[in-house]
């Protein structure tokens, strides 16, 4: 009987060393395909660093200075930061002054004859560039490696891309978001640096110094990291503090007047419009159907265009209800699931869209600070209600494919129906013309660059998103055309302003609208620049009599102006709105954009030319 059961033993024993050899094999090459893939996963992490950043870099470059004239805007921001720059109380205190600083510090190294506005683009396309990457890393917390795909196409969105190119507020106020939900994601506490500088660019910003703090109470842990939380929010709160204080007691001031606050005020608010046009400048926008391209190039029938008409009102409604289905879905999942870092990213889209709905009126300017951040909840959203519905891995994994074949063959179906009319839409948006098929070889090289490093395994995903996302930029592209339209805005001032600086002699006084705008466009010439409007008088002989006296030899009269600036000038206008000399007025230069939008640029002679002459 000891023999057998010794026999056992040794076979039991025996058996166990084979199992415990296999366990082992088991553990080390289990330790092996994690090593593998935390390698991989560093390697793509380090190329998508490397093409995305390189993208920004392109962008950057392809549309630098696409906007000879800035905003009008502009010279407020620079106003301000000069005036703080040089210790001195701002005159007001509308603009917050974080851009203007900027710009005005980095002019003093930047060449040429327009420093500031030179200063203005250059920030804005090294901001530009960042927050490509920027968005990515803070999209990667949420929706994983989707959201270089989301990245891109944010970035690429026709109004972003318009604020890009105007050196005002809206590129650095998505720098700095972004910035600060990159450190608040990492629970650092540079995110109240980085959320001071946010609040001092764009008022909204103010919310993140709060969110921070909220976020640090409910992730940190220990008395000591919460009091530190508290001491750094209080301290990134100052500077809007004294703002606001400084904002007070210029209201006390005879005359002053109260910025915003008619914006608010009132029984009409803009309500669920400023939703929709946030909504229209996010999404509508990436949708594109080839009878509409059709018909911008090519003279279609009524019924053409009333059946392009239905089927975009179709496209649209499903559009909507998917993208808002999506947004609650996201929400709703954040909260329920306490994902905090989603929370965060809800609690500033809501105070953000409930501030501008407050507003009487909009613009999509005001929506491009989120449109990132629509586009990142609404993937969230999708990519929570696809694992809801696949929950268990019910859905087979051939019918996986299916649907991710079938929606890459759409898509490609779709481009290459609209290809043909991007080449059309070129002579419109010479700066940009290739931006649609360089992002198309980003995403094309990230997906060649996952699978040179993890094989196919996600493969049929990636290829459903690119061609996706690729017939959303392309789609874009139509509305990005024609929003920068070759810089074709208030190009007439750039135009005027080159003439002057090749024509007039040293001395030589122009007098013309949107002074301020163009003070900061040549340096050079800026003092001899004088606004039209302080000329004014109430007969055309008394305009004329102060221009002698203060020395202006030309006078530009422009198309453009509101009722408002217009007063004063109403005979001056009606005199020198056709492009014939005057009295002592000489027509030297016509400058035509179109039939409404021109300058007439005349030479004032003094009497004793004038008797010279005679």
């Amino acid at each position: 009987m000891a023999r057998p059961g010794n026999k056992k033993r040794i076979s039991s024993h025996g058996s166990g060393k084979i199992s415990s050899q296999k366990q082992g094999s088991y553990i080390s090459s289990g330790q092996a395909v994690l090593e593998r893939d935390g390698k991989a996963e560093k390697y793509f992490a380090i190329s998508t660093l490397v093409i995305l950043l390189g993208f920004g870099v392109y962008k950057s470059i392809a549309l630098y200075g696409a906007y000879p004239v800035p905003n009008p805007d502009f010279p407020g921001f620079v106003q301000v930061g000069r005036q703080l720059l040089r210790f001195k109380v701002p005159w007001d205190f509308k603009r917050l002054p974080m851009v203007g600083i900027m710009q005005v510090l980095l002019s003093h190294l930047m060449p040429g004859d327009q420093p500031v506005l030179t200063a203005g683009w250059v920030i804005n396309g090294i901001f530009s560039a960042l927050s490509v990457v920027l968005l990515w890393r803070v999209g990667k917390r949420i929706i994983g490696e989707s959201a270089i795909w989301v990245a891109v196409v944010a970035m690429l969105n026709p109004w972003v891309l318009r604020s890009q190119i105007n050196p005002i507020a809206e590129t650095s106020m998505i720098f700095f978001t972004l910035t600060t939900f990159f450190f608040m994601f990492r629970s650092s506490s540079w995110v109240y640096l980085f959320a001071c500088f946010a609040s001092m660019v764009r008022y909204e910003c103010a919310a993140l110094i709060p969110i921070a703090f909220v976020m640090d109470m409910i992730k940190r842990k220990g008395a000591r990291q919460r009091l530190l939380a508290v001491l750094w929010a209080g301290i990134a709160s100052v500077p809007m503090g004294l703002w606001m204080l400084g904002t007070k007691m210029a209201w006390q001031q005879p005359g002053a007047r109260r910025a915003y606050i008619g914006d608010f005020t009132g029984k009409s608010h803009l309500g669920m419009k400023y939703v929709e046009t946030l909504w229209d400048a996010t999404f509508k926008v990436a949708l594109q159907l080839p009878a509409g391209a059709k018909a911008m190039f090519v003279r279609t029938t009524s019924a053409e265009a009333a059946s392009a008409a239905a089927s975009m009102n179709t496209l649209v409604t499903i559009a909507k209800i998917i993208t808002a289905g999506a947004v609650i879905v996201a929400i709703f999942w954040g909260i329920y699931r306490k994902k905090w870092n989603v929370v965060a990213l809800i609690l500033f889209f809501g105070i953000y869209v409930g501030i501008h709905a407050a507003r009487k009126a909009t613009h999509q300017r005001y929506c491009v600070p989120v449109i990132w951040l629509a586009i990142l909840l609404c993937a969230y959203g999708l990519k929570g209600t696809w694992r809801t519905i696949n929950i268990k891995k019910w859905i087979p994994k051939p019918m996986v494919v299916l649907l991710q074949a079938a929606l890459v063959a759409g898509a490609t179906v779709w481009l290459v129906m609209l290809i043909p009319y991007m080449q059309k839409l070129a002579p419109f948006c010479e700066k940009g013309k290739y931006l649609p098929y360089v992002a198309g070889g980003v995403l094309i090289l990230v997906v060649i660059v996952r699978v040179f490093l993890f094989k196919l395994k996600f493969l049929g995903r990636d290829l459903a998103v690119t061609a996706v996302v690729l017939l959303m930029i392309v789609s874009s592209h139509f509305t990005t055309a024609r929003v920068i339209d070759n810089g074709i805005y208030y190009i007439e001032f750039k135009y005027m302003l080159d003439w002057y600086k090749a024509n007039a002699k040293p001395g030589e006084r122009l007098a013309t609208r949107w002074t301020h705008v163009l003070k900061l466009m040549t340096k050079e010439h800026g003092a001899n620049i004088m606004e039209l409007t302080r000329l004014k008088s109430d007969s055309f002989e008394g305009f004329i009599e102060n221009c002698y006296q203060n020395d202006i030899v030309y006078v530009a009269c422009n198309s453009r102006g509101s009722s408002k600036t217009k007063r004063g000038l109403a005979e001056v206008r009606e005199k020198l709105v056709h492009p014939r000399s005057v009295g002592p007025f000489e027509i030297v230069q016509r400058i035509e954009i179109s039939r409404d939008i021109w300058i007439n640029i005349f030479r004032l002679h003094r009497p004793q030319e004038r008797l010279n002459d005679t």
